[in-house]
């Protein structure tokens, strides 16, 4: 009987601890994170280093459906030494999720944008 309750409390017990956890599997802890409001970055741009990864948080509170992707005004445009945004598709990211970038591996300045907002939505990167 004591093994039986154990055994519950230990279950119990590990289905809070993954309950608790970040369900996208990332980094929310990147300290180059960028939010997503209603139809814009936070910021228009940020400077990293080469190797980084940049976390994107739609925010709960004030986010939509964004679908980022490697371009300007909505459209996907390919640049060299970008890392792959789900490519013609682009990143998914609904409200209250977030999403890590693959690492940017090329020193140069890059160009972000959501296809559901392309008149608002544009961002820079730049990797040192």
């Amino acid at each position: 009987m004591k093994k039986g309750f154990f055994l519950l409390a230990c279950c119990a017990v590990l289905t809070l601890v993954v309950a608790c956890g970040d369900a996208s599997g990332s980094k929310v802890n990147n300290p180059n994170t960028v939010k997503l409001l209603g139809a814009s970055f936070a910021v228009p741009s940020i400077t990293i280093k080469k190797g980084s990864t940049i976390t994107f948080v739609d925010d709960a509170g004030d986010g939509s459906l964004h679908i980022l992707t490697v371009g300007k005004l909505g459209i996907q445009e390919s640049e060299a030494g970008a890392p792959d945004f789900g490519g013609l598709a682009g990143i998914r990211i609904d409200i209250g999720e977030s999403w890590t970038s693959p690492p940017w591996n090329i020193a140069g300045t890059f160009h972000l944008t959501c296809t559901a907002h392309p008149a608002t939505m544009d961002m820079i990167v730049i990797v040192t």
